[in-house]
């Protein structure tokens, strides 16, 4: 997705969630600056990674029998499925991430040579400030504001989606899902499960009609 077709959506989302924009491009800025100072893998690799695969993007609903289901294609990781693959030692091509959850886990594949996808918004400047310099592989930054020239933005809210629109931004040759459930969001602690709830219904809405085509 294009930021000109992305706009207004992400207009909506900020309407309906009453989010900064001004703090998700604050948090961008941030993100942007440590990646220069880091350095920074170009969006060509995920296209690289992904261009004419078939692609599987495996979220947190994600059970350990479905490993069976993932194939021979690019796997995309997000949420707890990474901690589920890492404990079956099979390392993700690409993890898909905003810095909550098990970060040691995140570091872990990152170290194994996971292609790890960062993704800024306005409540997650702190995590990034101390995380994103420890990633010591590939890295590359996403935004769901204006993107910077480091920082890219291809769609998508929750990390689910946003892998999901990164794969078909990129032209896969098929996305699967594994570990979707639009219904009943995984507990997380501190968190609103009815504002995950509006969350996931905004992913299942981003999704559609890419598993339509």
């Amino acid at each position: 997705m294009e930021w000109k077709d992305w706009l207004p959506i992400y207009k909506e989302i900020l309407m309906d969630f009453q989010f900064s924009r001004e703090e998700d491009e604050m948090s961008a800025l941030l993100l942007s600056r440590l990646l220069e100072e880091k350095g920074a893998i170009s969006s060509q690799t995920l296209k690289n990674a992904i261009h004419g695969k078939q692609v599987t993007v495996a979220a947190s609903a994600f059970e350990p029998h479905q490993a069976y289901d993932v194939g021979d294609g690019v796997l995309i990781a997000t949420g707890s499925s990474m901690e589920l693959f890492l404990a079956m030692d099979k390392v993700p091509d690409i993890i898909v991430t905003d810095l909550d959850g098990d970060i040691e886990i995140q570091l872990e594949l990152d170290r194994r040579g996971s292609i790890v996808v960062i993704h800024a918004h306005g409540d997650n400047a702190a995590a990034i400030e101390e995380w994103v310099p420890q990633f010591t592989g590939r890295v590359i930054g996403t935004t769901q504001s204006k993107p910077l020239h480091n920082v890219h933005n291809f769609g998508g809210f929750t990390d689910g989606d946003r892998a999901a629109l990164m794969a078909d931004h990129f032209h896969a040759s098929e996305i699967r899902l594994l570990g979707f459930d639009f219904e009943n969001p995984v507990p997380k602690p501190g968190s609103d499960p009815e504002v995950k709830k509006r969350k996931l219904a905004w992913a299942r809405k981003l999704i559609n009609p890419i598993i339509e085509k």
